[in-house]
């Protein structure tokens, strides 16, 4: 079974909601029958306020679990461009004459 989400998620950041979850992930490895388990966490960067350190203690709140292994991978391209964000595209000047024609 893979489960994967993000770390900004509110069932990783928020200790209330991250502790439930483990109930539902239970759940899962329960229904599945699963023989491995693996939560992959990504860190597409899409929040400044993404805490790293909620995925320390999400690894060892599912260290009990057997045969599950929860993995982070940070999703930042080599360039350093951040992943998962649109940067909002610039306006030529063509077109923004074009949109003053219009009004």
């Amino acid at each position: 079974m893979v489960e994967l989400k993000l770390l900004n998620n509110e069932e990783i950041q928020n200790d209330e909601k991250r502790r439930e979850y483990k109930g539902k992930f239970v759940q899962y490895l329960n229904a599945t029958n699963a023989s491995l388990a693996v939560f992959w966490i990504f860190d597409v960067h899409r929040k400044k306020n993404n805490d790293r350190a909620k995925f320390d203690i999400l690894k060892s709140e599912y260290m009990d679990l057997p045969l599950t292994k929860v993995i982070l991978s940070d999703c930042k391209c080599s360039s350093s461009m951040e992943t998962g964000i649109s940067k909002p595209r610039k306006q030529s000047k063509q077109s923004k004459k074009a949109s003053k024609g219009k009004k």
